[in-house]
């Protein structure tokens, strides 16, 4: 039984302690910390303190403490130490024991980065943030930087999976909205978080395979496998990076001169389509508050750009991989966006 995924409300104790339970062994040395805001320093310099009732983990890793409240100081005070606590993220830290060190999932009940597609979609942000960062506390790997985004490919197909056992095949359209992001802000310079191909592989396989069936142990498993074979090596990475728009805004017209047109780079020619989507959608798009709509002409014309390339590769032939005939969908069907069905245009604020 699914949960209905357009009136999903997020609840940060639930959530917490709902993933504590269903990690098994895997959750032992994990605390959930929420704070109620981006957290800044004050006039004396020190970082304000976490609310400890909003502190979730179990009670063995307490145990390790002569007592829960000495247990909450110390992760409270190493969440204040951090720099990493002014945003949501995994906090390694040191249990001062044999056993193992701990991890702190930090969220930011305010964080920008969830309402970046409105209110409405905010609850399921947050909830793909908390997916997204225990992720990384499950499935150790290396520090990501703009040529190496492996540990975010983890961490997204984690979190994707579990949307897929939670809402079902309902999750898709949401995780090409997120998948839209990590190409947006790939064209934008940031490619540290390029899980796009990812998202997509993972999205395209749900019409073929139920990810329900997957135990806690499996979708670890099955996570770490789709980022190992679907992340963009450092040398493909480089590669595109010379025809994407190195600004925060989106220069479309450059776009269809770079990555469209690009005969030689088919994963660049992918992750520029991918930000065209809701673009070439009649009502445009509203981006950062302002209306961005594009004339029938050059929709067509895009349209026609994006078509002509995509009949003529696959993302397996973009990986090299081999791909399993019921899992190989065309390519223009791994690039479609989730667009609103009530003729609004697609609003984005980043």
């Amino acid at each position: 039984m699914t949960d209905d995924i357009n009136n999903y409300a997020f609840t940060f104790k639930k959530e917490a302690r709902y993933l504590a339970r269903s990690l098994g062994p895997n959750g032992n040395d994990v605390y959930f910390v929420e704070t109620d805001a981006a957290q800044q320093e004050d006039s004396n310099g020190d970082t304000p303190k976490v609310n400890p009732g909003r502190i979730i983990g179990k009670r063995r890793l307490f145990k390790s403490f002569k007592n829960i409240s000495a247990a909450r100081e110390a992760v409270i005070s190493t969440y204040s130490k951090v720099s990493g606590a002014l945003s949501s993220g995994d906090i390694p830290f040191d249990l001062k024991t044999k056993k193992a060190d701990g991890h702190i999932i930090s969220m930011l009940k305010d964080e920008y980065s969830t309402g970046i597609f409105g209110e409405e979609k905010k609850p399921l942000m947050r909830l793909f943030t908390l997916y997204h960062e225990t992720a990384h506390a499950l499935i150790p790997g290396p520090e990501p930087d703009n040529e190496h985004p492996l540990s975010e490919s983890a961490a997204d197909a984690y979190a994707a999976l579990l949307f897929f056992q939670r809402f079902g095949n309902d999750a898709g359209d949401f995780l090409s909205m997120v998948s839209w992001s990590r190409a947006f802000y790939a064209i934008s310079g940031k490619t540290s978080h390029l899980t796009t191909t990812v998202l997509d592989k993972i999205i395209a396989d749900s019409a073929h395979e139920d990810f329900s069936k997957l135990t806690p142990a499996e979708t670890i498993e099955r996570a770490t496998a789709y980022a190992k074979e679907w992340t963009p090596e450092a040398s493909v990475i480089s590669a595109a990076r010379p025809f994407f728009v190195q600004d925060k805004g989106i220069n479309i017209a450059l776009l269809a001169k770079t990555c469209l047109a690009s005969p030689s780079n088919d994963f660049a020619f992918y992750i520029g389509a991918k930000l065209f989507q809701p673009f070439l959608q009649p009502e445009g798009v509203e981006f950062n508050g302002k209306a961005m709509q594009l004339t029938d002409g050059a929709r067509q014309q895009f349209t026609d750009l994006i078509e002509k390339h995509a009949a003529h590769t696959s993302l397996s032939e973009i990986f090299n991989a081999t791909a399993k005939p019921e899992a190989e969908p065309p390519l223009t069907t791994l690039l479609k966006v989730s667009c609103p069905k009530n003729k609004k245009p697609f609003a984005v604020n980043l």
